[in-house]
C-alpha cells in the first residue's frame, strides 16, 4: 500500500486495503484468524482527490486530436487496443474491460453502429497528410528502450513527416503480438529464439534478418550479497525475468543449470515480465538481487553490478532485428532499418554499453 501511495496510485491503494479487509474478515469469520489487521490502517491513507472529469469530444474536429493522441500512445499494446476501441464502441472503460466475445456481433449491423464508424472515418479524414504518411511501428526489447529512442529521435529530425509508434516488452510477448496482428515493421529480439519463431511462423522478411547488437548478463543489487552464481544459494530471493517470454530469464536459467545451482535456487526465484522490471525489484530492495544486463545495471540508481555471469554458462546475448512481412513494404521503416546498420547507431549502442560485435 505504501508502494502504491508513493507512485501516487491512491485510488488502487484504497481499493487493495478494501479487499484485504474482505480477506480478513472472511478468515475471522472461518476461525482462520482472531481480527482484521486492515481495519487499523483506516485513516492512514490520504483520501482520493475527486477530479473533474471532462464529457468525451462528439464534435469531429474536437475528436481529431484525440484520436492522434491514442496513435501517438506509446504504452502497452493492450491499453492502447482498448483506446483505439473505445471512440468507435461509445462504451464505458469498465464495460470494455469486460467485455465478452458473446456481446460483439461483427456480421449484424444498424444504423447506430454505422454512425459511430461514420463519425470515426470523418475524423481520420479530417487528419493532416503528414501525420498519416511515414509511419514507422516498432517492436523492440525492452533492454534496448533508451538506444531506440534515441536513433528513432534523430532519424525523425533528419527525415520530416516521419512517426514513430514504438512497443517496448519482452521479446516474447511482443513476438506473440506480431503473430496476432499488431501493428510492427521492425521487431528487434533479445534472444534468437523468438525471431526464428517469428520466421518459421513467416511473419518476418528472412532476407533481412541480421544481429543488430551483444550484451552481458549480470547479478545486481545491494554490495555484498554474493560475488559469485554459488553465493545465490546462501540468499532469499533471486529476481529473474520469466523465462517463457524473457530472454534475459531464459539465459539466467541456462547459466543456474550449468552452474548445478537450479535445485538450490528454484523456490526462491521471483518472476518479473521483462527485464526493466527485474532491475526495478532490486532498486527497491524487494529482492537480494536481480538477473539483468549490463546495460540495464550501468543505468540503475541504488543496484550495483556484484558479478558478471561467466560467459561458459549461458549462450551469448543476441539482438537478432528483421523487417516484418508488412514492414518490407513500407519504404521509411526500410530507411529506418539501414539506418540501424550504420555507424551512428553503432556509436549510440557503444555509448549505453553495448558491444557490436
Amino acid at each position: 500500500m505504501r508502494r502504491l501511495e508513493s507512485d501516487g496510485i491512491l485510488d488502487t491503494a484504497h481499493r487493495v486495503r478494501f479487499e484485504c479487509g474482505q480477506i480478513f474478515r472472511y478468515a475471522v469469520a472461518t476461525g482462520r484468524a482472531e481480527r482484521d489487521p486492515s481495519a487499523d490502517l483506516k485513516g492512514a491513507l490520504p483520501p482520493v482527490k475527486n477530479g473533474h472529469h471532462a464529457a468525451a469530444p462528439t464534435d469531429p474536429k474536437s475528436v481529431a486530436p484525440l484520436l492522434r493522441a491514442i496513435d501517438e500512445f506509446t504504452g502497452s499494446f493492450v491499453v492502447k487496443c482498448a483506446m483505439q476501441l473505445a471512440p468507435i464502441l461509445f462504451v464505458r472503460p469498465g464495460e470494455l474491460r469486460h467485455a465478452e466475445w458473446s456481446e460483439i456481433d461483427l456480421e449484424v449491423r444498424n444504423m447506430k453502429s454505422t454512425f459511430k464508424l461514420l463519425l470515426l472515418m470523418s475524423c481520420i479524414l479530417l487528419l493532416p497528410t503528414s501525420v498519416l504518411a511515414g509511419e514507422i511501428s516498432l517492436s523492440v526489447a525492452a533492454s534496448l528502450k533508451e538506444v531506440i529512442n534515441e536513433l528513432s529521435d534523430n532519424f525523425a529530425k533528419k527525415n520530416s513527416g516521419v512517426k514513430f509508434l514504438k512497443n517496448y516488452g519482452a521479446s516474447g510477448q511482443l513476438a506473440k503480438q506480431i503473430e496476432s496482428g499488431a501493428p510492427a515493421d521492425v521487431f528487434i529480439s533479445a534472444n534468437l529464439e523468438w525471431m526464428e519463431y517469428l520466421k518459421n511462423k513467416k511473419l518476418v522478411d528472412i532476407s533481412s534478418i541480421s544481429n543488430f547488437t551483444y550484451n552481458t548478463l549480470v547479478f545486481a543489487g545491494a554490495p555484498g550479497k554474493a560475488a559469485t552464481l554459488q553465493d545465490l544459494t546462501k540468499l532469499e530471493r533471486v529476481a529473474i525475468g520469466s523465462p517463457k517470454s524473457v530472454p534475459a530469464g531464459e539465459y539466467a536459467m541456462e547459466a543456474f543449470k550449468k552452474a548445478g545451482i537450479y535445485k538450490q535456487l528454484e523456490k526462491k526465484l521471483i518472476m518479473a515480465k521483462d527485464v526493466r522490471e527485474c532491475l526495478m525489484y532490486a532498486e527497491r530492495e524487494e529482492v537480494d538481487g536481480a538477473f539483468v544486463y549490463l546495460t540495464d545495471a550501468l543505468q540503475a540508481k541504488k543496484a550495483k553490478i556484484l558479478f558478471t555471469v561467466p560467459q561458459e554458462f549461458y549462450s551469448r546475448v543476441t539482438y537478432p532485428m528483421s523487417l516484418t512481412v508488412s514492414g518490407r513494404q513500407n519504404k521509411d521503416a526500410a530507411t529506418f532499418f539501414a539506418y540501424l546498420h550504420g555507424d551512428e547507431a553503432k556509436s549510440t549502442l557503444t555509448k549505453y554499453g553495448f558491444a557490436i560485435r
